[in-house]
């Protein structure tokens, strides 16, 4: 739906326009009025326009000097000048914006919705010319390059089920990488930014993954991502043309790392260190592999320049083991956060899901003496607790009491039976929110309601109203419809005629009395809306009644 603002300072002028264009359903306008141009820019100060339809000639300032004022705050709005004959060769002379529009005043209502019809055309073109300029170019590239951040951010995380990761996805977000064959992973971090403020260490950031990709990618496609405030996310795969072995690639990115590294002792305020495989990666292992390249970073903290790989573990030594469910047990905290997040954000059957995937992986008796156990078991209960806010008190009670029932089948110590009754209470607790929901949304629209019924002769334009909840317009016009099956305009209109037709009883009132109390600021548009909707004038239903 546009907007837009009609302008006159002739109130019947203004008025007619204003009634013009709120009987034309087709065009689909939210319609703003001012009665002189200060009044224009004190409303285009609060709200975004995209349409003006203004006359020429106005006192104090003129709808040229408005025209300015229009460009300045809404660049892309499109003007449309109501003009006599005697002005209208100046105004096409003196004005050379492209999107300015001319209607003489004598050629009537036809001529005016063509024109603003023709308008509205241009914004909608506008809108779809934007993608092929150079701004919106570089916009989609930043776009892209955020979207391949959260992706591979994800990819490492196991938050992406391997089933739905395709080569197109790839190919959408740049990753010039084949899903099919295996990785080489690298993981940079930065090991001390003191004293550093976030501007720099973004540069160092970018610095760093531009000389990582000119020294690799001679032999290798290369594919970076920050990953948090200390870690670059490299991954790498061996160039098809180059034909080279495993052995030599991976032997080309341990030597070359080691450059990478006195480049940055050279170059970089903040000194690094790295850790990759010296094996292979493939898309299933990528969320392991990652958690484990962390943890190895992690076992070396406080150290710099250092490089690290799967040797400096001792793979295969007891204490591989622990290694390894310490990985195991990484990736299932990362999934506590992501079902944490889905229960905060309402996504029932994500938590489902998520539920799933916990089932399948943690079964049998509870090991109460892993600590990584507790730190799941206290992340998921905050994940439950988030849907407590919005509850009701006597919701509350029950809400605590399916807690308390969860804790207790944790220490009882089975698995099974945790997350049965982790689904069952996710189900009760959606179930609550969504009544809770219902009640504010039946709250919002009685508000809406009452708002009306006591303002029949003041601002009820949707944004107004919408601005009244704190709730956005289209919000509010689609909730409307949706619970009252009508529109709020049709609301807005039958309350208005029965209280005319009340009003109207009454022969001490004047029709022009009548027609101030609904907020119509002359009789004559009153007459015509009334007879629109009622089938005869407010006279001739005052005779009848």
């Amino acid at each position: 739906m546009h907007k837009l603002l009609i302008v006159d300072d002739e109130p019947y002028i203004l008025e007619g326009l204003v009634e013009l264009f709120t009987e034309n359903e087709q065009l689909e306008l939210t319609i703003f009025k001012a009665s002189s141009a200060f009044e224009a820019i004190a409303i285009l100060e609060r709200v975004r326009m995209d349409i003006v339809l203004t006359d020429i000639r106005m006192p104090q300032m003129s709808g040229l000097q408005l025209l300015d004022q229009i460009k300045m705050r809404w660049p892309r709005c499109k003007v449309i000048f109501l003009t006599g004959h005697n002005e209208f060769d100046y105004v096409y002379q003196a004005i050379q914006y492209s999107d300015v529009r001319y209607v003489l005043k004598a050629d009537g209502d036809a001529l005016i919705l063509e024109n603003v019809s023709l308008a509205i055309k241009d914004v909608e073109t506008d809108l779809l010319m934007e993608t092929l300029t150079d701004k919106a170019d570089i916009y989609y590239k930043m776009h892209i390059e955020h979207m391949r951040t959260l992706y591979i951010t994800d990819l490492m995380e196991g938050s992406l089920k391997v089933s739905d990761i395709n080569q197109q996805q790839f190919k959408e977000l740049s990753i010039c990488l084949s899903v099919n064959q295996p990785f080489i992973l690298v993981l940079i971090r930065m090991d001390d930014a003191e004293g550093m403020s976030r501007t720099e260490i973004n540069n160092q950031f970018v610095s760093i993954q531009n000389v990582a990709h000119m020294l690799l990618g001679s032999l290798t496609e290369v594919v970076s991502s920050i990953y948090s405030p200390s870690y670059i996310i490299v991954m790498l795969q061996p160039k098809t043309q180059m034909n080279l072995s495993w052995e030599r690639a991976c032997s080309f990115v341990g030597g070359t790392l080691e450059t990478l590294l006195k480049t940055a002792q050279m170059s970089w305020r903040a000194p690094l260190s790295v850790a990759w495989l010296n094996k292979s990666s493939l898309i299933d292992e990528l969320p392991q592999h990652f958690s484990f390249l962390k943890l190895l970073l992690m076992q070396f903290y406080g150290e710099r320049g250092m490089i690290l790989t799967d040797a400096n573990d001792h793979w295969g030594s007891p204490n591989h083991q622990n290694l390894s469910d310490a990985i195991e047990g990484h990736v299932l905290i990362k999934k506590a956060g992501q079902l944490q997040n889905h229960l905060e954000t309402r996504q029932q059957e994500a938590c489902f899901r998520a539920i799933a995937e916990f089932k399948e992986a943690l079964h049998g008796p509870i090991d109460k003496d892993n600590t990584f156990v507790f730190e799941l078991f206290y992340l998921l209960g905050l994940g439950f607790s988030s849907l407590y806010t919005n509850l009701e008190e006597r919701d509350r009670s029950v809400h605590l009491s399916l807690l308390t029932r969860w804790q207790e089948l944790f220490l009882q110590g089975k698995w099974e039976a945790v997350w049965d009754y982790a689904k069952e209470m996710t189900n009760f607790l959606f179930e609550l929110n969504r009544e809770q929901m219902g009640k504010e949304k039946e709250r919002a629209i009685y508000q809406v309601k009452q708002y009306i019924n006591k303002h029949l002769d003041g601002d009820l334009t949707l944004i107004h109203l919408a601005e009244q909840i704190y709730l956005t317009p289209e919000y509010l016009s689609r909730l409307f419809k949706q619970t009252e099956g009508m529109t709020l305009s049709d609301y807005i209109t039958n309350l208005k005629i029965h209280s005319a037709k009340e009003n109207l009883k009454n022969p001490a009132l004047q029709i022009q009395e009548v027609a101030s109390q609904l907020g119509f600021t002359t009789a004559g548009y009153f007459s015509r809306f009334f007879k629109k909707v009622v089938g005869i004038t407010p006279q001739e239903y005052r005779n009848r009644a």
